[in-house]
């Protein structure tokens, strides 16, 4: 299973994807799965401290950066996070050259716990309090784990860009700047509005990944695995116990 694909989404629409959790390194992590060679990420300060059980964990300073790609008011981007802070201005993505040419993701407290995107002059805001979660970000809105729950009331007026995009941070005309304080072990970008029904399937790929053997996931299915055993056995003890009975 290719994560970032479906069966309608194909690797034409894809301009980057990255997978941190469950990479065999660090290095591997920054790879381009679609096209390697192009646009793999670098890490021109400080770069984010891995796990393969984690992804990648941000702090203050610390960010990825893509190297120019397409970015259009189409755009579509999918990524996974965990261990979010609201405290403060945070972005789990972005490059901002002016009001109308823009795509970022923000997670803050101000005015209130919500995650927010613009998209060129448009932008939409979910109030919510989460830690983790797949998000994706579109032209229609925000959808949280696969589904649409903030839609844009405004779309956004027509740009193109070549962007070096900044992951675990903006890129204000240049400077990395609002840190991600958290985890990012998915991100996807895409060069066309996805749709929700591929949303919905995509978001499902990922969940699959973290509970394939070797990841996190790992314990989950054994722990699955040994309760459905445990039910199994405890139906056989019921009949064994009604035949004694009756």
């Amino acid at each position: 299973m290719t994560w970032y694909l479906s069966a309608s989404v194909t690797s034409d629409d894809v301009t980057g994807a990255y997978q941190a959790f469950g990479s065999t390194s660090q290095a591997v992590s920054y790879v381009n799965l679609n096209n390697s060679g192009t646009n793999d990420l670098t890490a021109p300060g400080t770069a984010p401290s891995w796990t393969a059980a984690g992804g990648w964990s941000f702090t203050s300073d610390v960010y990825l950066a893509t190297g120019d790609i397409t970015i259009t008011h189409e755009t579509s981007v999918l990524f996974s996070v965990s261990d979010l802070d609201y405290t403060g201005l945070h972005y789990a993505y972005g490059f901002y050259n002016s009001a109308t040419v823009a795509h970022q993701a923000l997670i803050t407290d101000v005015p209130a716990k919500r995650f927010a995107f613009s998209v060129g002059n448009s932008g939409a805001s979910y109030n919510t309090s989460t830690t983790s979660g797949i998000f994706a970000i579109t032209q229609d809105g925000i959808y949280y784990n696969g589904n649409l729950v903030t839609s844009v009331t405004t779309a956004s007026t027509s740009f193109s860009a070549s962007a070096n995009v900044f992951i675990g941070a903006t890129n204000l005309l240049g400077t990395p700047v609002y840190s991600l304080s958290g985890k990012i072990q998915f991100m996807a970008f895409y060069n066309r509005n996805i749709t929700a029904e591929e949303i919905k399937v995509l978001t499902s790929n990922i969940n699959l990944l973290f509970w394939v053997p070797g990841g996190n996931g790992a314990k989950a299915i054994n722990e699955s695995i040994g309760k459905i055993t445990s039910m199994a056995a405890a139906k056989e003890t019921a009949k064994a116990e009604a035949k004694r009975t009756y």
